[in-house]
């Protein structure tokens, strides 16, 4: 046997080998089972949800841990899907409806904020807890009644700039905590 022919069955069964190795996760991230996992974690940070404001809505404590947990994982997932398009392609389709919205607003999001910061450099923020929501949810009424801006607008603007009060980094701009905001 010459070389060339040698050198040609190795690079096919490197490739049937990498092949094989390649696909030993293609189960973990099937739509099939991408999908099961997202709902499944949706019914559970609902059910966390619940629990959490059934002592007073909006709840005057922070989030407790299953609630935590719950919502990263969805980050998780919908990062995932963010960096793979071609899997959220399939996945979105198996969720049912009201999810299947949410997924991919939150999908098309993920995806116009990867455009958006192509190139840049990504920094590590600083966070924190945040205030309880019932404190933030008076903040931005009584801002509404003393000032008529909009409570949602005031909230919306808060998420942005600082994650309801979570990123305790300086701004791109400099700018520190309340003056983000």
């Amino acid at each position: 046997m010459s070389g060339t022919p040698r050198k040609l069955i190795a690079a096919a069964a490197v490739l049937v080998a990498v092949g094989l190795i390649g696909c030993g996760d293609a189960e973990a991230t099937s739509p099939q089972r991408v999908a099961d996992r997202i709902s499944q974690n949706d019914a559970a940070l609902r059910q966390a949800i619940d629990g959490w404001r059934a002592a007073g809505d909006p709840p005057a404590s922070p989030p407790p841990a299953d609630v935590a947990e719950h919502a990263g994982e969805l980050q998780d997932e919908v990062a995932l899907l963010g960096d793979h398009p071609n899997l959220a392609d399939r996945v979105i389709p198996l969720l049912d409806g009201p999810l299947r919205r949410e997924i991919r607003r939150l999908y098309a999001a993920r995806r116009a904020l990867l455009r958006l910061s192509a190139g840049s450099r990504h920094k590590k923020l600083k966070v924190r807890q945040p205030p309880p929501l019932s404190d933030l949810v008076a903040f931005y009424e009584d801002a509404e009644r003393r000032l008529g801006i909009d409570s949602a607008y005031l909230a919306a603007i808060h998420l942005v700039e600082t994650k309801f009060g979570r990123v305790v980094s300086n701004s791109v701009a400099g700018a520190q905590g309340p003056m983000q905001f």
